[in-house]
């Protein structure tokens, strides 16, 4: 429990190690993960996502306030080492954007400047050029994330502009109608619309509904039944059946869900909590 060189303290429960297994300085974090990135720029084969976000032992990606802190320092030790590597510089942007979302400890206006730094990185790097796939990907995904951000401002005529972007992108991408990612971004389209045209909740969950169940089945399909993102997915549609009044059937897909997220991602984890935490409402509401 000793503090590291830094007097930072020791980080546990970050992953789904337990025990002195799952403590950590995240000085020593970082240091193992610049060493891997080094190596693996050294056989041309980086997936930076694995090295910073993923804890070695685990492979479990790590949460909180160290998830959030891994992705920073991966971007700032890629553009200080790497600053004429292009695709590895956006590509660590993008980690950071990531990081800071997921972390849950961060403030929107810093998930909205880590976004709009993807973009700036984009627009400086590939300025009246025809963009590659990973950086349609890249700029795909911050329309998103920036949609996302002013919708929960209320600024929703810019959310829909921006889920419009990420839809234009997609289809750049070549994505088709049936494609798991074109179906969450009519989702996104699709709730900015229903906010903008002031539908109350009943009438937004009724248009919301039949999409949530279809992407659910889609990512059980593609994903499988127990991958963080059908979990995710699952967890979405729980959540909107419980505002439209569909106990029986959300508590009955939660009650799924839990134990699923129990075993695959751990206790600790955000997901496993949200979902433990949406079941107690349920129930505490059921019983008022």
């Amino acid at each position: 429990d000793e503090p590291d060189k830094d007097g930072q303290p020791v980080r546990k429960e970050v992953c789904a190690c337990r025990g002195d297994a799952g403590c950590y300085h995240l000085s020593c974090l970082v240091e193992f993960a610049k060493t891997k990135t080094k190596a693996a720029m050294d056989r041309r084969h980086v997936i930076l996502r694995k090295i910073w976000l993923t804890c070695p032992t685990c492979k479990q990606e790590w949460t909180g306030g160290t998830l959030a802190d891994m992705s920073k320092k991966c971007a700032l030790f890629v553009c200080k080492k790497y600053p004429d590597n292009v695709e590895l510089k956006i590509h660590a942007l993008g980690i950071k954007c990531d990081g800071i979302a997921f972390s849950r400890t961060s403030s929107m206006e810093e998930r909205k400047c880590a976004t709009e730094e993807v973009l700036s990185a984009i627009k400086e790097s590939y300025s009246g050029e025809e963009l590659p796939a990973f950086v349609l990907r890249a700029k795909m995904y911050s329309h998103s994330m920036l949609g996302n951000i002013a919708y929960e401002r209320n600024y929703l005529v810019a959310a829909f502009e921006h889920y419009k972007q990420c839809e234009a992108t997609a289809r750049a991408l070549g994505y088709g109608e049936n494609d798991m990612q074109m179906m969450r971004i009519r989702k996104q389209i699709a709730a900015a619309q229903c906010a903008i045209r002031g539908k109350d909740a009943a009438a937004t969950h009724e248009t919301m509904l039949p999409i949530l169940r279809a992407i659910y089945a889609k990512s059980k399909e593609d994903d499988g039944k127990d991958s963080s993102a059908t979990l995710k997915d699952g967890f979405i549609l729980a959540d909107s059946l419980c505002e439209s009044g569909q106990f029986d059937e959300a508590k009955e897909l939660l009650a799924d869900l839990h134990t699923k997220a129990h075993r695959v991602l751990g206790p600790q984890y955000n997901l496993t909590r949200d979902i433990k935490h949406l079941m107690d409402e349920i129930s505490t509401s059921r019983v008022d």
